[in-house]
């Protein structure tokens, strides 16, 4: 290949690489839903991702419910998001955006580091999560089942 050739390849390779819609790739993580020991074993879609979009705030015992996220880059939390929510994590940040321009006062669950997603459930009575398939669970945490609507 010549330079001239090369010249005009790698500008161009360059543009495609920033131009590639990577919002339609597919999450490649697969998740567990997790919550603190006193919740229950199974939980709706929808009750799930009404805890997480903060339609709902407490369990049904009253409880206040304490829904935390994994990083936006997170595979684990495309797979969530996708599965639960029905949206890409990008759709699920949009929709908190525009919430918060709204003025209302409900805040996006808290974001944290999968080990510390862990521990937040053990020690919160109303903790629910989603960690990587196959992570190691402490005591006081369990897997929840998620039922079809």
């Amino acid at each position: 290949m010549t330079k001239r050739q090369l010249s005009i390849l790698i500008p161009c390779s360059f543009t495609l690489l920033l131009t590639a819609d990577v919002r339609g790739v597919e999450p490649v993580g697969r998740f567990t839903l997790v919550v603190n020991s006193s919740r229950p074993a199974a939980l709706s879609r929808k009750q799930v991702a009404d805890f997480f979009l903060k339609r709902v705030s407490n369990w049904p015992d009253g409880t206040p419910a304490a829904p935390i996220d994994l990083s936006v880059a997170s595979p684990t939390r495309a797979a969530f998001s996708r599965t639960v929510i029905g949206q890409p994590t990008e759709g699920v940040v949009r929709y908190w955006q525009q919430t918060m321009n709204m003025g209302l006062r409900v805040t996006p669950p808290l974001v944290k580091p999968e080990d510390s997603v862990l521990s937040i459930v053990q020690s919160t009575p109303g903790g629910i999560g989603y960690v990587t398939e196959g992570a190691t669970l402490p005591e006081g945490v369990k897997t929840v089942s998620i039922a079809g609507d």
